[in-house]
């Protein structure tokens, strides 16, 4: 085969098999990453397995309630007699006789105070609770998921920010050294310019590092198997608000705080799974109460046996009978239960109260600090685009020799800032927006 063909033929495996490996570079928003979590979480699989578990254990409850418990058991002997000669001194003896005994045993609890009843309850209210915690447990992955979005969002945005600076830096750079060379500028301004560009560059590589961090930290959450390296992270535009954020402001603006605060407390009361297991542990705690009380009750239960014998002659019988206990004296066990579980049921009442209470100063917090940051995020958003045009007008006057580098670079500087206030303000709107949703449940639903 010609050479030229040996050449051919590996450029086209090369090339084709690369084609096929490579894998096409996913834009992902926060609802792709949260897709890619259900499918990835631990904790969320353990969960699973808990409600199984729970579910599990209510089946068992309720056989105890209308099954009876049945055993069988069977023995077994050999037996075979001697007879001792007292004048030849031997003994004799009679073949093996084999024995065995047959016995079948059904007992059944009539009436145990209703402890039965209580504790099938009790695992009601506790698959419900596993189910709420699922519900919980998902919540909080999204929130964890959606804070490192929001972060990696605003790492993302500075970094933006300081490579368009930086590039404007080595324009900036690269002007000085064209007039400085024509004797236009002094060495000094040339030297200020090239030292800037060196200063935005070492600041633009610190930029990259908690990017990465966080880009790390994403894939942690989402899966390793999920997550691929040249995914692109799609950030928040720096300027503008999303129409759910601008949405909610508006209510708060025309509903007010004390009032939006009690619109929002309704969804709460409907939405929180943290509520919803608290009032899980509250019932749970009420059934117990009423477990502890069956000592008080005598128990009746029913028990009957059927027995056969392969005795010498085969015989066997039936009998039932119904056992009842009743308490006399416990040392003062059920007595000492009952006050433990007033005080178990009080203090899971305060637990949900005082849930209530903090969840409402949080969200006044929340709503009063959202309209204070967006006062700030749109005076911030004004001065950007004026300190943008005044970089930019001192950039043109320093190309005609209007203004110095040191101008520019201070105008630059100005505008950056800016830039970033606004970056972190536009983040800072979205961080208590996902905390507002993560109390009371999706905004718009």
């Amino acid at each position: 085969m010609p050479i030229h063909m040996y050449i051919a033929t590996y450029m086209f495996i090369f090339f084709g098999v690369t084609s096929v490996t490579q894998v096409e570079a996913r834009k992902l928003s926060l609802p792709d990453l949260i897709d890619l979590l259900a499918d990835s979480s631990i904790t969320i699989k353990q969960q699973n397995n808990n409600i199984v578990v729970a579910s599990k254990q209510k089946l068992l409850s309720w056989k105890r309630l209308f099954l009876p418990h049945a055993s069988l058991s069977l023995s077994s002997s050999d037996e075979k007699y001697g007879k001792v000669n007292l004048l030849t001194d031997s003994n004799t003896y009679s073949s093996p006789q084999a024995k065995y005994q047959l016995s079948l045993g059904l007992s059944y609890n009539l009436f145990t105070g209703f402890k039965d009843q209580s504790r099938y309850k009790q695992d009601q209210w506790n698959l419900f609770k596993a189910k709420n915690q699922l519900a919980q447990i998902t919540k909080e992955e999204i929130f964890e998921l959606t804070n490192v979005y929001l972060k990696l969002g605003l790492e993302k945005n500075k970094l933006l920010l300081i490579t368009k600076g930086h590039r404007r830096d080595k324009e900036l750079m690269q002007i000085a050294l064209d007039k400085y060379k024509k004797g236009l500028l002094l060495e000094s301004d040339y030297l200020r310019g090239r030292i800037n560009f060196l200063s935005s560059k070492k600041v633009l590589l610190g930029q990259q590092r908690p990017v990465e961090t966080l880009k790390i930290e994403l894939q942690r959450l989402v899966g390793d198997n999920k997550y691929r390296p040249g995914d692109i992270i799609v950030p928040f535009a720096i300027t503008s608000l999303d129409q759910s954020t601008l949405k909610l402001i508006t209510d708060i603006k025309n509903t007010g705080v004390m009032k939006f605060t009690q619109s929002l407390l309704t969804k709460y009361e409907k939405n929180s799974f943290e509520l919803k297991v608290k009032k899980n542990d509250l019932q749970i705690a009420q059934l117990q109460k009423t477990y502890d009380m069956g000592d008080y009750f005598p128990q009746v239960s029913l028990e009957s046996t059927y027995n056969y014998f392969n005795q010498n002659l085969p015989q066997d019988y039936y009998y039932a009978s119904v056992a009842v206990t009743i308490p006399i004296f416990d040392s003062f066990d059920t007595t000492i239960k009952k006050q433990q579980n007033v005080l178990k049921v009080l203090n899971a009442s305060l637990d949900i109260k005082k849930h209530k209470l903090d969840t409402k100063n949080t969200l006044i917090k929340l709503l009063s600090s959202m309209l204070k940051s967006y006062e700030v995020f749109v005076v911030l958003e004004q001065k950007y685009k004026l300190q943008k045009k005044v970089f930019e007008i001192t950039f043109n006057q320093f190309k005609i020799g209007t203004a110095t580098t040191k101008d520019v670079i201070d105008d630059k500087i100005r505008f950056n800032n800016v830039g970033l206030n606004l970056a972190y303000s536009n983040y800072e709107l979205r961080e208590i927006k996902t905390n507002i949703e993560y109390i009371v449940g999706k905004l718009g639903e």
